[in-house]
């Protein structure tokens, strides 16, 4: 859905912000030019919304290809984070240590940039891990 679409629908429900998914059949995507991204910063002015983050399809456990390209899309629309997922499949002690020491590296990435980084592991059903 294009953003001003966006914009009008979240703000017609009295939405004042939004996290984008970042997908190359997205508005937003790390293909976007530098003036077409600061295209996407107007716009959602423009629709009176705020940007929580971006939400790229970046897994932490398989080593978060595509994150630095990510993280210089965050810049210009102004997004403040990443919304990054940890993946990964098998016993969740293994996955989940490639992804946090993944997420160390990212944050190491991030920092200075003033952009932060987050993650929530959660199962299939949407529960936490045991």
């Amino acid at each position: 859905m294009p953003l001003p679409q966006v914009g009008e629908l979240l703000r017609g429900h009295g939405v004042g912000a939004v996290q984008l998914r970042c997908a190359a059949d997205e508005p937003v995507h790390p293909g976007l030019s530098r003036a077409e991204r600061q295209v996407v910063r107007h716009q959602l002015g423009d629709s009176g919304l705020a940007l929580l983050g971006l939400a790229p399809y970046v897994t932490l456990a398989d080593g978060a290809a595509g994150l630095a390209a990510h993280l210089d899309l965050a810049f210009d629309p102004g997004a403040p984070a990443l919304r990054l997922m940890p993946g990964g499949s098998g016993a969740a002690v293994a996955y989940l240590t490639r992804a946090a020491a993944t997420l160390a590296a990212a944050a190491a990435q991030a920092r200075g940039s003033g952009y932060g980084c987050w993650s929530r592991h959660t199962t299939s059903s949407g529960a936490a891990p045991t």
